[in-house]
């Protein structure tokens, strides 16, 4: 049966990868933004509807590793690519002007991921591991966002809601999860735990560059493409 794959982050790694290996053709919400375990239960909880009336009062622009970056209050969500950066990398200083045609950018993602959710034959997620630090997570985010972030239980919740919501039994992967999350889903049917392997052949020749290992990620892809779950 033919899959169809969503990345639901917590960064750009999966969505890069999957388009890398040409096993997902269209871009996704989630494929942009840099999402904490709570943001990806709100985006469950709101059907990836991200985007409302007072857009212009739920965003807000913080300093991130050096730079800037624009973050939607009420999902955490930060969205480090939504807005235009000038040449020394930082968002413009009129980004506000460009609310319009991002909220109607991320509007047509959101609509389309939620049709291909309920549409799909087989769809599978894959999450991998919080790459928002503790720290970031108390600066960037409410304090009952980071909590929930923080919970050992949190991907439990996320595939929970994510089944209410959706009235599907939606399947998961997991890539390099901490160990009490393997925990807290080890009893799930349609969840799939794994890791990336590192052989050292990254994206561009970069080991700092945000895609990874190629032949690691191409491992996790066909092993996946492989199993029944």
């Amino acid at each position: 049966m033919k899959r169809t794959y969503f990345s639901l982050g917590t960064n750009c790694t999966i969505a890069h990868n999957l388009k890398y290996f040409g096993l997902q053709e269209k871009s996704g919400l989630s494929d942009s933004f840099i999402s904490s375990y709570f943001s990806i239960l709100w985006l469950f909880e709101n059907k990836f509807n991200i985007v409302s009336n007072s857009m212009d009062l739920y965003l807000k622009k913080i300093e991130l590793a050096g730079s800037d970056t624009i973050v939607h209050v009420p999902s955490g969500l930060v969205m480090h690519h939504a807005f235009s950066r000038d040449e020394n990398g930082f968002v413009v200083k009129h980004w506000r002007d460009e609310i319009k045609e991002v909220s109607k950018k991320y509007k047509y993602l959101g609509d389309r991921m939620r049709a291909s959710i309920l549409t799909a034959p087989n769809p599978i997620f894959y999450i991998t591991h919080d790459v928002m630090s503790d720290s970031d997570k108390d600066r960037i985010l409410t304090s009952w966002q980071a909590e929930i972030s923080k919970r050992d239980d949190a991907i439990l919740r996320i595939i929970n809601q994510a089944r209410i919501i959706f009235e599907r039994n939606l399947k998961f992967v997991l890539v390099d999860v901490r160990e009490n999350t393997r925990e807290a889903v080890s009893s799930l049917q349609g969840v799939k735990v794994m890791g990336v392997h590192y052989h050292g052949d990254f994206h561009d020749g970069n080991p700092s560059h945000f895609g990874g290992c190629k032949k690691g990620w191409r491992e996790v892809f066909e092993q996946v493409e492989q199993s029944v779950f």
